[in-house]
Protein backbone atom coordinates (compact mmCIF):
# COMPACT_ATOMS: atom_id res chain seq x y z
CA UNK A 1 0.00 0.00 0.00
CA UNK A 2 2.90 1.97 0.99
CA UNK A 3 4.22 2.01 -3.03
CA UNK A 4 0.90 2.58 -4.20
CA UNK A 5 0.93 6.25 -2.77
CA UNK A 6 4.40 6.84 -3.77
CA UNK A 7 4.85 5.67 -7.17
CA UNK A 8 3.14 6.99 -10.55
CA UNK A 9 2.64 3.46 -11.93
CA UNK A 10 1.66 -0.03 -9.39
CA UNK A 11 4.60 -2.15 -9.76
CA UNK A 12 4.56 -5.56 -10.79
CA UNK A 13 6.04 -7.42 -8.23
CA UNK A 14 6.90 -11.51 -8.13
CA UNK A 15 7.42 -13.58 -5.10
CA UNK A 16 8.69 -17.06 -5.00
CA UNK A 17 9.54 -19.66 -2.07
CA UNK A 18 8.64 -20.22 0.89
CA UNK A 19 8.72 -19.69 4.60
CA UNK A 20 7.41 -18.33 7.58
CA UNK A 21 5.43 -15.36 6.02
CA UNK A 22 4.09 -17.41 3.51
CA UNK A 23 0.65 -16.42 4.30
CA UNK A 24 1.02 -12.59 4.35
CA UNK A 25 2.36 -13.26 0.70
CA UNK A 26 -0.20 -14.85 -0.18
CA UNK A 27 -2.82 -12.50 1.42
CA UNK A 28 -0.87 -10.10 -0.81
CA UNK A 29 -1.50 -11.92 -4.00
CA UNK A 30 -5.27 -11.58 -3.55
CA UNK A 31 -5.68 -8.20 -2.21
CA UNK A 32 -3.31 -6.49 -4.88
CA UNK A 33 -3.56 -7.53 -8.74
CA UNK A 34 0.15 -6.43 -9.50
CA UNK A 35 1.27 -9.20 -6.70
CA UNK A 36 1.88 -12.45 -8.10
CA UNK A 37 3.01 -15.59 -5.62
CA UNK A 38 4.51 -18.27 -7.83
CA UNK A 39 5.79 -20.75 -4.26
CA UNK A 40 8.59 -22.78 -4.53
CA UNK A 41 10.55 -22.48 -7.98
CA UNK A 42 12.36 -26.05 -8.31
CA UNK A 43 13.41 -25.58 -11.72
CA UNK A 44 17.02 -23.66 -12.57
CA UNK A 45 15.32 -22.39 -15.61
CA UNK A 46 12.76 -21.11 -14.52
CA UNK A 47 14.34 -19.22 -11.75
CA UNK A 48 17.06 -17.89 -13.96
CA UNK A 49 14.41 -16.34 -16.45
CA UNK A 50 12.50 -14.36 -13.13
CA UNK A 51 16.24 -13.15 -12.28
CA UNK A 52 16.90 -12.20 -15.87
CA UNK A 53 13.45 -10.20 -16.52
CA UNK A 54 13.23 -8.90 -13.70
CA UNK A 55 14.30 -5.02 -12.85
CA UNK A 56 14.67 -5.32 -9.42
CA UNK A 57 15.83 -8.34 -6.85
CA UNK A 58 15.37 -8.53 -2.72
CA UNK A 59 17.45 -10.46 -0.35
CA UNK A 60 16.04 -9.56 3.14
CA UNK A 61 17.05 -12.46 5.43
CA UNK A 62 19.51 -11.53 8.05
CA UNK A 63 20.21 -15.64 8.17
CA UNK A 64 22.55 -15.81 4.44
CA UNK A 65 25.67 -17.16 5.15
CA UNK A 66 27.41 -17.36 1.72
CA UNK A 67 24.35 -15.77 -0.06
CA UNK A 68 24.78 -18.45 -3.75
CA UNK A 69 20.36 -17.03 -4.27
CA UNK A 70 22.19 -13.30 -4.34
CA UNK A 71 24.98 -14.05 -6.57
CA UNK A 72 22.86 -16.48 -9.05
CA UNK A 73 20.76 -12.81 -9.10
CA UNK A 74 23.81 -10.75 -9.40
CA UNK A 75 25.19 -12.66 -12.29
CA UNK A 76 22.01 -12.00 -14.17
CA UNK A 77 22.73 -8.50 -13.77
CA UNK A 78 20.23 -8.04 -11.03
CA UNK A 79 20.78 -5.19 -8.47
CA UNK A 80 18.99 -5.69 -5.14
CA UNK A 81 17.95 -4.03 -2.14
CA UNK A 82 19.41 -5.94 0.88
CA UNK A 83 19.10 -6.26 4.29
CA UNK A 84 22.18 -4.72 6.90
CA UNK A 85 23.27 -8.02 8.18
CA UNK A 86 25.18 -10.92 6.70
CA UNK A 87 26.02 -11.87 3.26
CA UNK A 88 23.31 -9.80 1.65
CA UNK A 89 24.94 -6.57 3.21
CA UNK A 90 28.41 -7.77 2.07
CA UNK A 91 27.64 -8.22 -1.48
CA UNK A 92 26.11 -5.45 -2.05
CA UNK A 93 28.82 -3.41 0.00
CA UNK A 94 31.48 -4.80 -2.23
CA UNK A 95 29.20 -4.84 -5.85
CA UNK A 96 27.42 -1.32 -5.83
CA UNK A 97 24.62 -3.15 -7.28
CA UNK A 98 21.65 -1.97 -4.75
CA UNK A 99 20.70 -0.89 -1.48
CA UNK A 100 21.60 -1.88 1.84
CA UNK A 101 18.47 -1.74 4.56
CA UNK A 102 19.81 -0.76 7.89
CA UNK A 103 16.48 -2.06 9.59
CA UNK A 104 13.72 -4.20 7.25
CA UNK A 105 10.86 -2.54 7.52
CA UNK A 106 7.78 -1.50 5.33
CA UNK A 107 8.51 1.98 5.76
CA UNK A 108 12.61 1.82 4.58
CA UNK A 109 11.76 -0.93 2.18
CA UNK A 110 9.03 1.48 0.54
CA UNK A 111 12.00 4.37 0.26
CA UNK A 112 14.40 1.97 -1.07
CA UNK A 113 11.96 0.84 -3.77
CA UNK A 114 11.08 4.70 -4.56
CA UNK A 115 15.01 5.66 -4.26
CA UNK A 116 16.15 2.51 -6.90
CA UNK A 117 13.69 4.19 -9.59
CA UNK A 118 16.12 7.08 -9.17
CA UNK A 119 18.92 5.10 -9.98
CA UNK A 120 20.24 4.09 -13.14
CA UNK A 121 19.35 0.16 -14.18
CA UNK A 122 22.11 -0.18 -17.07
CA UNK A 123 24.90 0.58 -14.35
CA UNK A 124 23.79 -1.36 -11.39
CA UNK A 125 22.75 -4.61 -13.74
CA UNK A 126 26.45 -3.93 -15.30
CA UNK A 127 28.18 -3.61 -11.50
CA UNK A 128 25.65 -6.48 -10.39
CA UNK A 129 27.57 -8.58 -13.56
CA UNK A 130 31.15 -7.83 -12.99
CA UNK A 131 30.63 -8.43 -9.14
CA UNK A 132 29.60 -11.63 -9.88
CA UNK A 133 32.01 -12.89 -12.73
CA UNK A 134 34.74 -12.96 -9.68
CA UNK A 135 32.94 -15.19 -7.52
CA UNK A 136 33.19 -18.25 -9.78
CA UNK A 137 34.34 -21.23 -8.13
CA UNK A 138 37.65 -21.41 -9.80
CA UNK A 139 38.38 -17.90 -8.95
CA UNK A 140 37.33 -18.17 -5.51
CA UNK A 141 40.01 -21.70 -5.55
CA UNK A 142 42.97 -19.45 -7.18
CA UNK A 143 42.35 -16.30 -4.89
CA UNK A 144 42.28 -19.05 -1.67
CA UNK A 145 45.86 -20.58 -2.83
CA UNK A 146 47.36 -16.75 -3.70
CA UNK A 147 46.18 -16.40 0.00
CA UNK A 148 48.34 -19.96 0.91
CA UNK A 149 51.13 -19.33 -1.36
CA UNK A 150 51.54 -15.45 0.19
CA UNK A 151 51.10 -16.89 4.03
CA UNK A 152 54.07 -19.14 3.62
CA UNK A 153 56.21 -16.96 0.91
CA UNK A 154 55.94 -18.98 -1.93
CA UNK A 155 56.12 -17.04 -5.23
CA UNK A 156 53.67 -17.84 -8.09
CA UNK A 157 55.39 -19.35 -10.59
Amino acid sequence: ELLLDRLDVPPALILAGTGPYQNLVEEAAEKFEHVHFKGFISSKEEMAEYYASSDLGFALSSWETFGLSLVEALSSGLPLIAAGEGAAREHIEKSYAGIILDEVTEESLANAIVQFGKMDPKELAAKARSYASELSWSHCFDRQLEIYREAVGIEER
